[in-house]
């Protein structure tokens, strides 16, 4: 059975109680320990990177973002396969031009790599096996370094500690 609730505050109402709602808070410094569920009152930059190697963060297919460009659904790039990258294993295989390297979320970039293509973005040439050993069909759908972080700065950043 479904509850209703009937009861509503008007919003101007509504706004007063969240108006009236101490929030500011205050800072105070405690131990690393002690910070669990709390929320840091400013940034922290990290002075190292962590870990010390590029890495691809989802799973996909290692290559040459030139290699990738102007790719879209009617004119797709396609790149041979030339190895695999699993997280934890140093890469046996550099990307060379026109070829991609499967890789896993962790894994190390192996070198030539500057771009990983989520799996999800790819396709292969017959249309049935994603791991076949065809070569596989890339497509963007945004553009290049649209979602890149600087990977020489951690940047711990919370919307909620943003000045508006």
């Amino acid at each position: 059975m479904r509850k209703e609730f009937r009861d509503l505050a008007e919003p101007e109402r509504a706004h007063e109680l969240i108006r009236g709602l101490d929030l500011a808070g205050g800072t105070e410094e405690v131990s690393l320990t002690a910070a669990r569920g709390r929320v840091l009152a400013e940034r922290i930059d990290a002075g190292i990177d962590v870990p010390g190697f590029d890495r691809a963060t989802v799973d996909g297919y290692a290559v040459r973002a030139r290699d990738t460009f102007g790719a879209e659904e009617a004119d797709p790039a396609t790149l041979e396969i030339a190895g695999t990258v699993h997280a934890g294993e140093e890469p046996a295989v550099t990307v060379e031009a026109g070829a991609a390297v499967e890789i896993s979320t962790g894994a190390v970039l192996p070198p030539g790599a500057d771009a990983v293509v989520m799996v999800e973005r790819t396709a292969a040439d017959d249309g049935e096996d994603r791991r076949g050993p065809l070569g596989f069909e890339f497509v963007r759908d945004r553009e290049p370094f649209e979602e890149a972080v600087d990977p020489t700065v951690l940047r711990v950043d919370d919307p909620r500690l943003r000045d508006e």
